[in-house]
């Protein structure tokens, strides 16, 4: 089975290369659109190729989707949907969703994602609007533009799979699009060791300081968060926020509020942290909250939980309905008070959500879930 991967430069695509790479060897090949004079910002496997104009429109990606069996796209973009619709017939196509991709296609619960005092802050913002400078560049714009119309709309139901973070989102995705009758399969973005059990992660000795939120998009939900802990936090408590990647408009609004509010005790992180320094900033913290209510930062809160913070999450949210069926003990950010935020170590808790993390998460599971897509699509294949 012969695998093509279009990717975007995002820090979890190394992962994902490394883990099939490992149960598919040889079998891969990892495409990121973009052109080659720019250096990739996340991605630094060598295996990846660049695909620009020429590639799209001049032959290669036809070469390409004539010689392999499947298509997983990690994050549905115009382009990649694009490539979808010009697949043959007999080439099956994974839909690996990460939340950001089809959430903005269902405007009213993207909408109902933010709350309202972070949506006060975005709702006069302007969307920002990028310049092309080269008359090269409005071109291929505008060529992009009539070419790829409706590219995303028409792909939705040329997809043969879908995956998500969390199978919940699964539903939502049915409900949100009429057209979509993909099937449920499950695909991960690395090995779970590398990322949950890193030895600075398992202690609490010393950590006193509050992790809050994971992005700075406005699904975060900060300022309802901020305003919850102006009352609450200890003196020798910091804020530690992580804010390295998102909407830069939204992101220098966050910072200014939060020194505004907290001073010295605000502790922004604006810079991309290789995976093992984030791991040692999480591990000085004692409580995770994310304030979100769709699908989000995942990672973040079985890291957290894995090391045995305690982490707090709306009621409503998707991933505290998802955890709490599991069986993991988290918090919700509607209790949260003073006493809440001092922290005890409750080390039945913690061995019990490292136990049913080991058993939806392991590396025999990702494994396993990636070695699964061959024998699903060969098996559908066998039907037809």
């Amino acid at each position: 089975m012969k695998i093509l991967h279009v990717c975007t430069d995002e820090k979890f695509i190394d992962g994902m290369i490394d883990l099939f790479e490992f149960v598919y060897p040889g079998k891969n090949r990892f495409l990121i659109f973009g052109s080659k004079k720019f250096p990739l910002k996340y991605v630094k496997n060598k295996n990846v190729i660049m695909g620009d104009t020429r590639y799209l429109y001049f032959g290669g990606m036809k070469q390409d989707i004539k010689n392999i069996d499947v298509i997983i796209i990690h994050f549905l973009t115009e382009m990649s949907a694009y490539l979808a619709l010009q697949a043959p017939s007999n080439v099956k196509i994974v839909w690996s969703g990460w939340g950001a991709d089809y959430y903005r296609l269902i405007p009213k619960f993207n909408y109902d994602s933010i709350l309202p005092e972070t949506r006060s802050l975005i709702e006069n913002e302007n969307p920002s609007i990028q310049f092309v400078n080269t008359f090269k560049g409005r071109f291929i714009s505008i060529i992009n533009g009539i070419k790829m119309k409706n590219s995303i709309g028409n792909s939705i139901n040329r997809m043969d799979y879908f995956s998500a973070p969390v199978f919940t989102d699964y539903s939502i995705v049915q409900k949100g699009f009429s057209e979509f009758s993909a099937k449920y399969i499950q695909l991960n973005y690395g090995l779970p060791s590398k990322k949950y059990r890193n030895p600075h992660n398992i202690t609490n000795l010393g950590a006193k300081d509050i992790l809050v939120g994971n992005s700075s998009a406005p699904t975060n939900n900060h300022i309802e968060i901020f305003i919850l802990l102006k009352n609450i936090i200890p003196k020798d408590t910091m804020i530690v926020v992580p804010l390295s990647y998102g909407d830069e408009v939204y992101r220098e609004k966050i910072i200014k509020i939060g020194y505004e509010m907290f001073a010295g005790q605000f502790q922004p992180l604006v810079g991309f942290l290789p995976l093992s320094d984030y791991q040692e900033k999480i591990a000085s913290c004692s409580i995770v909250i994310m304030n979100h209510i769709r699908q989000q930062a995942l990672g973040n809160i079985v890291m957290g939980l894995y090391a045995g913070k305690k982490v707090f999450l709306r009621k409503e949210s998707v991933i505290y309905q998802y955890l709490t069926d599991l069986g993991v003990r988290v918090e919700s950010v509607e209790a949260m008070c003073s006493e809440g935020l001092a922290f005890v170590d409750d080390e039945d808790i913690v061995l019990n959500n490292r136990a049913i993390i080991d058993k939806n998460w392991s590396d025999e599971v990702v494994i396993n879930n990636t070695k699964k897509i061959k024998d699903i699509i060969l098996d559908d294949n066998s039907k037809h």
